[in-house]
């Protein structure tokens, strides 16, 4: 049983504010995750196993993350509990934020190599197709974010390009969508550094 994850802070940082949609965004996943084949990923600041899910953890990788793998092998389903929240504190400075992204990122990455036999499709169905989408193509992101931005610099006519540049201006002027941008950016940036 996983919590449902909330900031909690005194006074909030400036680089927060894409932050906070972003970790909102990743609870909507999880209830999706929860409400389906179960979660990739238990929340790092509030969760409850089996001993036995808790069995031989990696500690080069993230706990949260092993402990839903682990789970899944034994046969197991984890899931979310809307009605229990896990507060953390966001990191104080930019420079605190990434490196925590980066340490988090290697450790998933690491995670999902040693547990790479959980992406059989024919062997954990769509649990494994979760797993792929949630955590390897989020890691890929810049890469297809990179190609995106070349494919329009070269003009190359692509038909999901238009579609996003013309609202894409339209946001920039106003200024919560400026800093969700520049965290999306960020984060993209982070998943490069990781990589």
């Amino acid at each position: 049983v996983s919590s449902l994850d909330k900031y909690i802070y005194n006074k909030r940082p400036v680089f927060l504010v894409g932050e906070e949609l972003y970790l909102e965004y990743e609870m909507w996943l999880r209830s999706m995750e929860s409400d389906c084949f179960g979660l990739i990923g238990m929340s790092g600041s509030l969760c409850a196993v089996r001993r036995c899910v808790a069995n031989n953890i990696d500690t080069k990788t993230c706990s949260d993350f092993w402990l839903a793998l682990n789970a899944k092998r034994l046969g197991l389903k984890c899931i979310q509990a809307k009605n229990i929240k896990g507060y953390y504190p966001p990191a104080i400075s930019n420079k605190e934020n990434i490196n925590r992204r980066i340490r988090t990122i290697h450790r998933g990455m690491r995670g999902l190599w040693i547990n790479r036999d959980l992406l059989n499709f024919f062997q954990y169905r769509f649990f494994s197709f979760q797993l792929f989408s949630h955590k390897l193509m989020r890691w890929l992101s810049p890469i297809f974010s990179g190609l995106l931005v070349i494919a329009v610099l070269l003009k190359i006519q692509l038909v999901f390009s238009w579609h996003y540049v013309g609202p894409l201006v339209l946001l920039l002027g106003l200024r919560k969508t400026r800093r969700i941008m520049f965290f999306i950016i960020v984060l993209n940036t982070i998943f490069l550094q990781a990589e």
